[in-house]
């Protein structure tokens, strides 16, 4: 296993995995501890003895919102060198813990060359891509927010 190969399984399973069983838990623990996505990265490099690039900073957690019914977590990655590794993902989690999404936006390579792709995990593991992820953050947020209200 390489740098690229770690960052992402963590990006594409383990993130994913973990937000699906531990629902609430996960959640709270990220926010509360914003350091934990971090440490456990550097973790899994450590039991790999690859060496880690990266600090705490590479690493954030945001809430986008956070009502009475949604609340919308958005986690930055260090920047991507290559395909399909993360720019960020967004987590979107309703009040009962029954609706939880789980969108990354990734690189890749388009017929313009490097673009921004939209995907999703399901809570079976499922990838599902949902096309190019505007540019525009504002409109490939929405994107987001629509793929979440219609299913």
């Amino acid at each position: 296993m390489n740098l690229h190969d770690a960052l992402y399984i963590y990006e594409h399973k383990v993130l994913p995995t973990n937000f699906f069983n531990f629902k609430g838990d996960f959640v709270a623990t990220i926010l509360k501890r914003k350091e934990v996505l971090y440490k456990v990265f550097d973790g899994m490099l450590a039991e790999e003895g690859i060496s880690n690039p990266y600090t705490e900073e590479n690493f954030r957690v945001d809430v986008l919102r956070s009502d009475a019914e949604l609340m919308i977590l958005k986690i930055t990655f260090p920047e991507p060198d290559d395909q399909p590794l993360c720019y960020y993902s967004y987590l979107f989690i309703d009040k009962e813990l029954e609706k939880l999404r789980y969108f990354g936006v990734e690189r890749g390579t388009g017929l313009g060359g490097m673009q921004k792709y939209l995907c999703s995990w399901t809570p079976d593991g499922e990838h599902l891509n949902h096309g190019v992820y505007d540019l525009d953050e504002n409109k490939g947020y929405r994107k987001c927010l629509t793929i979440y209200e219609n299913n």
